[in-house]
């Protein structure tokens, strides 16, 4: 199972791709999505990223599977 963590990609309006408005971070590397279904247990979390940065996400356990830009967080 892998740590998948979401937070809202506060830039998205600066990259070519304005409607993807969510970071999935699974095991620390990140991917853009416009939608993000959760069908697992989840939390929020607050956590310091590389940069120094405290960040929240809502954090959970387990695996993505795309749907184009969708991003399903399954078991």
């Amino acid at each position: 199972m892998a740590k998948i963590q979401i937070r809202f990609n506060t830039k998205y309006l600066e990259g070519t791709r304005p409607d993807l408005k969510w970071r999935v971070l699974v095991d620390g590397e990140e991917l853009l999505a416009s939608v993000v279904h959760v069908h697992v247990s989840c939390s929020t979390t607050e956590d310091l990223i590389a940069t120094g940065e405290t960040k929240w996400h809502v954090t959970c356990f387990g695996r993505v599977e795309w749907q184009g830009d969708e991003a399903h967080i399954l078991e």
